[in-house]
């Protein structure tokens, strides 16, 4: 079995034809409607709909994936810079470290 190396930084970057423009919307419609901000998952989001749509799956998959998960309770949102207190990071984490499956996008 060969792994290829996927390359997010230049899959993000593609404008992929829209084969499958139904599978890219109901992606979308999956992201606006999971527990996040909208929006908050940046690069990835684009990724997963470029995905739906070369794909025509409404939730693609990778294989192999590996999820890296960063969270920090760090005094910025005493600035007023973010819309979330930072009593919600733990409610936010703690599931995703306690079952990966969580994190299926």
């Amino acid at each position: 079995m060969s792994r290829h190396k996927l390359d997010l930084q230049r899959l993000a970057t593609l404008k992929a034809a829209s084969l499958h423009p139904e599978a890219e919307q109901k992606a979308q419609e999956r992201l606006d409607n999971l527990t996040k901000p909208p929006g908050s998952l940046g690069v990835m989001e684009s990724i997963v709909k470029q995905l739906a749509a070369i794909s025509g799956e409404v939730c693609p998959s990778v294989d192999p994936a590996v999820v890296l998960l960063f969270a920090g309770d760090h005094g910025i949102t005493e600035e007023g810079v973010s819309p979330y207190p930072d009593s919600r990071s733990w409610p936010t984490c703690h599931p995703v470290a306690q079952d990966p499956e969580a994190t299926q996008l």
